[in-house]
């Protein structure tokens, strides 16, 4: 019998070529069983002795600094912490103080002065806002300058039409008057057949005028008094103060007597007084006083 030769049989019994022997040496895997947990890692390629590459650098690694030029990688996707969605900006409305600049221009109340203030306060609240309504206020502010204007001009005009005193309180320049400021010896161009006066033309007596205020009858107590009281005490003290201050003109048929009393609104104005006025028929030019 043969006996088999000593040593490990070939790795294929069927090759007729001897094993390729492992190659061993720097660069290269260890000869042996590997070791307990896995195998060992592959070496890099290259010739022997030569040094590995770095490792590929990780998509943003943790602590790794953006390349120079280029903005900070965007925060991940997520849902915001409960309490921290940004306030949602209120709709911006048209300016209150605007609005009622415009209307206080366009309706002259307190002489347009309203329309002025609250077009400066809508303007100051606009800047700070950001709400609508700048035209309105800027609106508000002209018209109400523009009644302001008008307002001045017909005070101006008004204080104009007033009628001048000399030293002894004789009117010299014609004008219209508060009847509750008429004097004994003040010239009306005419009472007419009014009910109710509020105003009158004073004049110079030596123009030609058809009435002429001859007395003042005081009048007492806290509240203006009755019809049939005014009426009593006007046609009674008005008679008899006409017969003093001109004979002439009591005796003459073409004088006749009428008197002005106080309204509740002009007694509480300070009129306190029942104005005796004759009135005549045809111009006169001159005074009745004495006459």
């Amino acid at each position: 019998m043969t006996q088999p030769p000593a040593g490990p049989p070939p790795s294929d019994p069927g090759s007729e070529f001897p094993p390729y022997p492992t190659p061993t040496g720097p660069g290269y895997p260890p000869v042996g069983p590997p070791p307990v947990g896995g195998y060992p890692p592959i070496p890099p390629s290259g010739p022997a002795g030569a040094v590995p590459y770095p490792p590929y650098p990780q998509t943003d690694p943790v602590g790794y600094p953006p390349p120079a030029g280029y903005p900070p990688p965007a925060a991940p996707y997520g849902y915001p912490a409960p309490g921290a969605y940004p306030p949602i900006e209120a709709a911006r409305g048209t300016n209150g103080f605007s609005i009622a600049a415009l209307v206080f221009g366009i309706l002259p109340i307190c002489a347009g002065i309203l329309g002025v203030i609250f077009g400066f306060v809508g303007l100051n609240q606009i800047k700070r806002t950001g709400q609508n309504g700048r035209g309105l206020a800027i609106a508000g502010i002209v018209l109400g300058f523009v009644w302001i204007a008008v307002w001045v001009v017909v005070i101006a005009v008004g204080v104009s039409n007033q009628p001048k005193r000399d030293e002894s309180g004789h009117v010299t320049q014609s004008g219209d008057m508060d009847v509750t400021k008429l004097r004994v010896g003040d010239c009306v161009a005419d009472m007419g057949d009014k009910d109710y006066y509020t105003t009158t033309k004073a004049i110079p007596c030596s123009r030609p005028h058809k009435a002429e205020v001859y007395a003042l009858l005081p009048l007492s107590g806290t509240s203006v008094p009755s019809q049939s009281e005014l009426d009593d005490k006007g046609n009674k003290g008005c008679s008899s103060a006409l017969e003093t201050y001109s004979p002439n003109a009591f005796e003459d048929d073409g004088v006749e007597i009428t008197y002005l009393y106080p309204t509740k609104r002009s007694w509480a104005q300070g009129d306190r007084s029942i104005a005796c006025v004759a009135v005549f028929t045809t111009d006169r030019t001159q005074s009745i006083k004495g006459n």
